[in-house]
């Protein structure tokens, strides 16, 4: 077991923070404490350090002082934060080791300027742990002049010796006349890596290969959940890897390739050889990106671009070799997964993504070929595809798709649009298929050789809290993370628009619209045709449309005008042309004017519990036949509500699935549209008041000029109760609050019940994410968006000390500083004179 206590500078934010994670990363200790951190709870612990260690806190709060204890999760059976009572810098946890042994780890620090009752304070503290704990490790700064503390030096990275060291040595000559290009790679990594002195550099450029890009917040519950049933980290990351694997198809048909058994359908001129110049490696290992992270092979971008001059030679050869045998080297096909978090719930491996991490040698091949066959690729690919191609975008789709709608609808016409989604197209991707595209698209001979090489044999290996899953075969799929991928996915479906003989169709990599302009039934039984043939078409090619989502989509597309033309005027939630703020303009607006005609106005939010899983599917069907939805469709409706499951899947197990007999489907198209229709009667039930809702967050509100309006307010309240307890949605009193808005000194006090439960009256309440005060005034709102936009700004000061290109600095603070200092402006901070007014 290592411990490492250290003070890095004068405190543990900005540039300091940086330095201590490559001191860890590159000592990796098991307990790490550290004094004098300077922190506050702006800043999170995956700032501190990213993943791999449990990390406890004592911060001041303020400028100086603050204790740090980092403990590495992998290292130990169990990690448990101890709690104390005592007026003390300090921080502890007991540990668990292998053995069982029971520890206390301590980190404590005395400020400079303490008096003798410091002492008396931490001798209590003492025999309070003493009396409790056989084994104590104390760490800390006690700033006790006569006691000499050792402080970590750091170390700086010096490349100009690794350049000279590289430049005595022979690299050329590692590379073997033989055909065992995985030896060559061997031994070139080998004294590469071993050149003199290679540490003083090492420890600023050495990535911690322990799930460093995964935030530890991504994890907490998975990890919680798994020490209660396994405890092991592998176990995680095992578990990680089987589901992220379970997508690939086998194609054995890859294991008898033969080029000559690949049926040669173009006209093209083939490319059969590639031959890279030192220039060709030299440019590409100069422009690597040095942020990107290192593969498993664990040779950082920075390292490869720092001594590019000296490697091209002996790479330029390597590379030959591999493309002139039609070989890579197994080691190159190995990719670290990482995963992140995409939605949804966290304790559930289905919504995570798999990140994965390859060799950058191998990417920078990679690049080389890329450069060499892009013209003769993207000149052959479908014109509709606006995915990885030069000079493309979702912009440019959007605008020619759109342009078209448009001018159709300028002449009265109708225009369908059907929205395909394909299920994990990227990892579906059939190996023998795509050998065949590359034939078909003009590639043959070593080349082709080498793509095949390229594809087989892959593996994927997921690294989670320090531990690495072992190594699964990836027997579908482009790679994950490369730079050809992108390039060979596009060639591989480039055919499938073929399929397309009445419609037009419109492409952004795998994201697919079939669109046409519908004068007739004729006109819509072709554009069927048209979806069934790509539907057969992308079967065929082992590309599998997502049906449910699809088909979801054409019917909202179909019934969306019908349906938010009866809806309440009053919601303002998943309505065209409505949202939050113009929800709190039209409602705030009406209180301005009424406040400056000196009156009251009282505004009561209900909370309703779980509104969207309370939907009463019978009701939803009856009130689809008050929206005039009948025949076919309506039991289209009742088939797509009832007889519904779920199951659960956590930490490789998936429970049995369980009935849903009510609510709206979660993460569906027609859901919230569903939900809509559901509710939008309740309104009704109030006749003295106003209301205004966003989707079911309500507020009903009223000038109360006397006791009567209040009491006519309350009436309307408990009639909204009533109309929405048949509906099965429940209010939840504890959460509904009530906010009296005025400037008049003699208010007219009413405290509104709901079920004989007092509602409670607040000064200031949130709306929508808009701090709404009772006489009108945005200071809390104005602060509360500072304070995220000031925590936001310090987390990018913070992660982005390197970052110096504008446009990408002006990004991030558009995503994440300016947003929230946008958000709602209009209400609250009008800037044109319309919203003034």
């Amino acid at each position: 077991m290592s411990l490492h206590k250290t003070n890095i500078g004068n405190n543990l934010t900005d540039t300091n923070i940086e330095r201590f994670q490559n001191l860890v990363y590159s000592e990796d200790p098991d307990i790490v404490c550290v004094n004098e951190t300077w922190l506050n709870e702006d800043i999170k612990n995956s700032e501190i350090l990213h993943s791999g260690y449990d990390i406890f806190r004592n911060d001041r709060g303020s400028r100086g002082g603050g204790v740090l204890l980092a403990i590495r999760i992998s290292s130990f059976k169990s990690v448990r934060e101890i709690q104390h009572g005592h007026d003390l810098e300090i921080s502890m946890a007991e540990i668990t080791t292998t053995s069982n042994a029971s520890l206390l780890i301590c980190s404590c620090y005395r400020p400079p300027n303490s008096d003798h009752s410091w002492l008396d304070k931490f001798n209590n503290f003492m025999s309070d742990v003493c009396s409790q704990h056989s084994n104590i490790v104390l760490a800390g700064d006690f700033n006790m002049p006569r006691i000499s503390w050792d402080s970590p030096e750091k170390t700086s990275g010096d490349f100009a010796g690794l350049q000279t060291s590289l430049e005595c040595l022979n690299l050329d000559s590692l590379i073997t006349t033989d055909d065992n290009i995985n030896h060559d790679w061997q031994q070139w990594k080998k004294v590469f890596l071993e050149a003199p002195n290679p540490k003083r550099f090492w420890s600023l450029y050495k990535f911690n290969n322990k799930t460093r890009n995964i935030p530890q917040k991504l994890l907490v519950k998975v990890t919680e959940t798994k020490r209660t049933s396994a405890g092991n980290p592998a176990d995680i990351a095992a578990l990680f890897n089987n589901y992220f694997t379970c997508i690939f198809t086998t194609d054995p048909n890859i294991e008898n390739y033969s080029p000559d058994a690949l049926a040669y359908q173009s006209n093209n001129t083939i490319i059969e050889d590639i031959t890279l110049s030192e220039a060709d490696v030299s440019s590409v290992l100069h422009n690597l990106d040095i942020n990107k992270a290192q593969g498993p092979d664990g040779i950082p971008a920075r390292l490869l671009k720092e001594t590019a001059r000296q490697i091209a030679p002996s790479l330029t050869a390597l590379f030959n070799k591999s493309l002139n045998t039609g070989v890579l080297p197994c080691n190159w096909k190995l990719a670290n997964v990482v995963p992140v978090h995409k939605k949804d719930n966290k304790e559930h491996v289905e919504n995570y993504r798999p990140i994965s991490l390859l060799s950058l040698i191998s990417k920078a091949l990679e690049r080389c070929v890329f450069n060499k066959i892009k013209d003769h690729v993207f000149e052959q690919i479908n014109n509709g595809q606006h995915g990885f191609v030069p000079r493309k975008s979702c912009v440019t789709q959007l605008i020619e798709v759109l342009e078209y709608i448009g001018r159709e609808l300028d002449l009265g016409k109708q225009v369908d649009v059907i929205y395909l989604d394909m299920s994990k197209a990227f990892d579906r991707v059939s190996h023998m298929q795509l050998l065949k595209r590359l034939r078909d698209f003009g590639f043959g001979g070593n080349i082709l050789n080498w793509f095949r090489s390229y594809l087989k044999d892959r593996r994927q290996q997921t690294t989670v809290l320090g531990a690495t899953s072992s190594a699964l075969p990836v027997t579908s799929g482009v790679p994950q993370g490369s730079i050809l991928g992108p390039l060979l996915f596009l060639l591989y479906q480039n055919n499938l628009p073929n399929s397309i003989n009445h419609s037009k169709i419109a492409t952004f990599a795998d994201d697919t619209k079939i669109y046409k302009v519908i004068n007739a039934k004729a006109d819509a039984s072709a554009m069927e045709n048209d979806l069934a043939n790509f539907q057969t078409s992308s079967a065929n090619a082992n590309l599998l449309l997502n049906t449910d989502k699809s088909l979801e989509r054409c019917v909202f597309n179909k019934i969306k005008d019908h349906v938010f033309e009866q809806i309440n005027n009053g919601q303002h939630g998943f309505v065209p042309r409505k949202s939050c703020v113009t929800q709190l303009i039209e409602v705030l607006e009406y209180i301005g004017r009424e406040l400056d005609l000196g009156k009251q106005v009282d505004v009561i939010y209900l909370d309703m519990s779980k509104a969207f899983d309370r939907v009463s599917h019978m009701q939803l069907l009856k009130r689809l036949r008050d929206f005039g939805f009948g025949g076919n469709i309506l039991n289209w409706f009742r088939s797509y509500l009832k007889d519904r499951r779920q199951q659960t899947t956590v930490l490789g197990a998936t429970s049995s699935a369980l009935p849903v007999t009510s609510g709206v489907p979660q993460g569906s198209i027609l859901g919230p549209l569903l939900f809509l229709l559901y509710q939008n009667n309740l309104p009704n039930s109030i006749n003295h008041s106003k209301i205004a809702t966003f989707a079911d967050d309500t507020k009903i509100y009223k000038v109360i000029n006397a006791k009567a309006d209040a009491s006519a307010m309350e009436n309307d309240l408990a009639n909204f109760q009533t109309s929405s307890a048949n509906a099965n949605l429940l209010l939840n009193t504890d959460k509904c609050k009530t906010l009296r808005i005025t400037r008049k000194r003699n208010k007219i006090d009413h405290t509104f019940k709901l079920q004989d439960s007092a509602l409670e009256t607040k000064d200031c309440e949130r709306d929508l994410g808009v701090w709404t005060s009772s006489t009108l005034t945005w200071s809390k709102q104005v602060l509360h968006q500072c304070a995220q936009a000031n925590k936001s700004l310090g987390y990018i000061r913070r992660s982005t000390i390197k970052i110096k290109t504008i446009s990408v600095r002006r990004t991030l603070y558009l995503t994440l500083v300016r947003s929230h200092l946008a958000y709602a402006s209009q209400v609250w901070a009008p800037q044109t004179v319309d919203l003034i007014k």
